[in-house]
């Protein structure tokens, strides 16, 4: 079987959300298939370490997919000669986007729906892109995978999607070949401030996330009894941030924006907990780097959080920042509850596994491909 790889959002910095599903998929579908052979579109000039195996194959459809009109082009006009010209029997596009103009059958993978429960996120563009195509993409593809029970139920009622057409697949923990790093291969990022406890954030920048919320509660947990813990924001500044620049700007808050992949783990396992209190998440990952740090995790109470961290986390009103404020409190004061979320939370890592939702994504390559001999 010769499977297209839509591979727009592998990059060779930091792999994060999207980019990591996909790298982490396409790595363990190809270490167990090695008959098949997967060739990954990209929209730019690629960095060849994703290439590794030799049934992975790269090719170029040159047209950097920046904004949503050359997104439409890439994929309509571009994207269905490659697959044409490099016989490919199924196509698997794992960012939420496909091609409309293309007979191949189509694996698509749906993150969320965020456009439609959180609009205010998006520039004006990207919320009109979504608006007027992930209809047509879901209707579209011959079979949808979602990263948690959540989305899929958000598409069905949604989009009036039949059930039938989705399976769950969901994120785990990133691979990380180096996660036996000695303590000194940190200490370039927390040698300044690791003297003093600190809680964490880690995920892209922008007004889903909350850092606003955080950051108010976080003040207000530091003048409530004087404590002199910090918080460190890990992540880049992504749209619509002035806002969360300035309350950055906060004493005590420290943030963080080129930390090496092998360097997260040591930071986070430093930490008093992890803080992760989003408004919308499709599945949240930050969860999962919790629980690998044996920190207790702290996040939201609404669309997929609570499925993800099940019993293993402290859950928050993302509204409300008395209700985050008083989550550190607790965890400051509790060890006992610490230490049962701690215990919890590595019981809880073992149901996320790359191997098996690449085994999920698999089944349905190959369901496609036979609906179409």
């Amino acid at each position: 079987m010769r499977v297209g790889v839509n591979a727009r959002l592998l990059h060779s910095d930091r792999l994060e959300g999207i980019g990591r599903y996909l790298f982490e998929t396409v790595q363990s579908m190809a270490k167990q298939h090695p008959e098949d052979e997967f060739i990954l579109f990209f929209d730019r000039p690629f960095d060849s370490s994703f290439l590794k195996l030799p049934n992975l194959k790269g090719v170029l459809v040159p047209m950097a997919t920046r904004h949503p009109v050359l997104i439409v082009w890439w994929f309509d006009w571009l994207l269905p000669k490659a697959l044409q010209k490099h016989e490919i029997d199924v196509f698997y596009s794992p960012d939420n986007f496909l091609s409309l103009r293309t007979k191949v059958p189509t694996l698509l993978v749906c993150h969320d729906l965020a456009y439609k429960s959180f609009p205010q996120g998006l520039r004006w563009d990207y919320q009109l892109f979504y608006e007027i195509f992930m209809p047509k993409y879901l209707a579209k593809a011959d079979k949808i995978i979602t990263v948690s029970e959540f989305v899929k139920n958000d598409v069905i009622e949604k989009m009036q999607i039949s059930s039938d057409k989705i399976t769950v697949a969901y994120n785990a923990l990133p691979t990380r070949e180096n996660e036996n790093i000695e303590k000194e291969s940190g200490l370039s990022i927390v040698d300044q401030w690791s003297e003093k406890p600190y809680f964490v954030f880690v995920g892209a920048l922008h007004p889903r996330k909350n850092i606003v919320n955080l950051i108010k509660a976080f003040n207000q947990f530091s003048e409530q009894k004087n404590h002199s813990h910090q918080l460190v924001i890990i992540g880049k500044l992504a749209w619509k941030t002035d806002e969360i620049a300035k309350m950055m700007e906060s004493e005590g808050v420290i943030h963080l924006q080129n930390v090496k992949d092998n360097q997260l783990m040591q930071v986070l396992k430093g930490a008093v907990a992890m803080v992760y209190p989003s408004f919308f998440e499709g599945f949240g990952i930050p969860i999962l780097e919790g629980f690998a740090a044996k920190i207790p995790v702290i996040t939201s109470g609404t669309s997929s959080m609570p499925e993800v961290g099940g019993k293993a986390v402290l859950l928050v009103d993302p509204n409300s920042v008395n209700d985050i404020c008083g989550a550190m409190e607790r965890l400051v004061e509790d060890k006992q509850l610490v230490k049962k979320l701690v215990e919890l939370g590595d019981e809880r890592l073992k149901d996320f596994e790359w191997k098996r939702s690449a085994n999920i994504v698999y089944e349905g390559l190959l369901e496609i491909s036979k609906s179409t001999v």
